[in-house]
């Protein structure tokens, strides 16, 4: 593994390979081996074939029970030691992880039936303070947790004395999960948003998004004036052009082929694949995905009526997020943060969380 990591990451811990590559890299070196991805599950990046540089949250390969943790920043290493990970456990179950990383962080899980009957769950995380609520939106496939608290944006918000919601979108994580595609959609997102704000009552609040909660997070913010600061990530010029969650690189059908196998094996595309394989890691309703994908907006966001100061973060290898100054430049009050890595591994960059409540401050 020592020898895999060498190839993938360079000198000053950049990759030397682009993402794709090095997941390639990674399927040579290890063949028919088996691959428990368990520490990436912990962080809600269960990517199959995710190799990122030391900077970034590394990497837990078991090849036939020989266990190394490579890469992994000290907090990682707290984090596998707490859970026994190195007394022999072969595998780590998302329910460990989010009881490791919910200690000393109590949180409290609401629900509330938003406009059209979905049942929405939601976490609170400290008291009201006289800062606005950080709303944090997560992306396609992930939960509010994966995204958030896994990463630790959750536990630097709370330490920068943010008081922190976070709700599942329909069709993902506690929420209700139809499976009409009728009931998907980021403009019906955006309208569950509406609701959650009327629930918890705050005039003011900043929204963070990322991914399809980024295209959520900005339909909101077009035509609610609630909102005080706006961070946007995983996003680009795929907003402007597309009208939405860009596309181009990893097509709506191929996902939903992906989603869809009774064999993910079969699925050929690779980014496509990484949905799939990130969807049964989380253990994810596949058929409410899919009926989301099927809804997936491209109807255009009238981004020049955000009055909100606003934060594109963008990693340098996303294909998600390509030019995205284009998307920065066609909002008001916006700036734009280039990270370092692809769709999941900006969100590794120290650079991320440090710049969300830097700007949320």
């Amino acid at each position: 593994m020592a020898a895999l990591h060498r190839e993938a990451v360079g000198a000053g811990g950049k990759p030397r390979l682009g993402a794709l590559e090095r997941r390639e890299l990674l399927g040579e070196v290890l063949g028919e081996a088996r691959v428990e991805l368990a520490l990436v599950e912990v962080l809600g990046f269960l990517i199959a074939g995710f190799v990122p540089g030391v900077d970034g949250f590394g990497i837990l390969l078991c090849e036939r029970g020989n266990r190394e943790l490579d890469a992994l920043p000290l907090a990682c290493k707290q984090l596998t030691r707490s859970i026994g990970i190195h007394e022999g456990k072969s595998t780590l179950t998302r329910a460990d992880a989010v009881s490791s990383l919910t200690q000393g962080m109590p949180s409290t899980m609401k629900r509330f039936k938003t406009w059209d009957g979905i049942e929405i769950a939601y976490r609170e995380w400290g008291p009201a303070t006289a800062s606005p609520p950080v709303v944090l939106h997560h992306g396609f496939v992930v939960d509010a947790e994966t995204n958030w608290l896994a990463t630790g944006v959750i536990d630097a918000l709370r330490t920068a004395g943010r008081r922190v919601i976070a709700p599942d979108a329909r069709g993902h994580g506690s929420s209700d999960k139809p499976h009409d595609p009728a009931r998907y959609g980021e403009p019906n997102m955006a309208r569950d948003l509406t609701v959650l704000f009327d629930t918890i009552g705050s005039e003011r609040v900043d929204l963070v998004g990322y991914s399809m909660g980024a295209v959520v997070a900005l339909i909101f913010a077009s035509s609610d004036g609630r909102v005080r600061r706006l961070v946007v990530g995983g996003v680009g010029s795929g907003v402007v052009e597309c009208g939405g969650v860009d596309r181009r690189s990893v097509s709506n059908e191929s996902i939903i082929r992906a989603l869809s196998a009774d064999d993910p094996s079969g699925v050929e595309e690779p980014e496509a694949r990484s949905f799939r394989a990130l969807a049964d890691a989380v253990g994810a309703d596949r058929r409410a995905l899919v009926a989301q994908a099927r809804s997936v907006y491209k109807g255009g966001v009238a981004l020049e009526r955000i009055s909100a100061r606003t934060l594109v973060l963008a990693g340098d290898e996303d294909p998600l997020a390509v030019r995205p100054e284009t998307l920065a430049n066609a909002i008001p009050h916006a700036t734009l943060r280039t990270l370092h890595g692809d769709h999941v591994g900006a969100i590794a960059d120290p650079g991320f969380t440090r710049s969300i409540v830097d700007f949320l401050a």
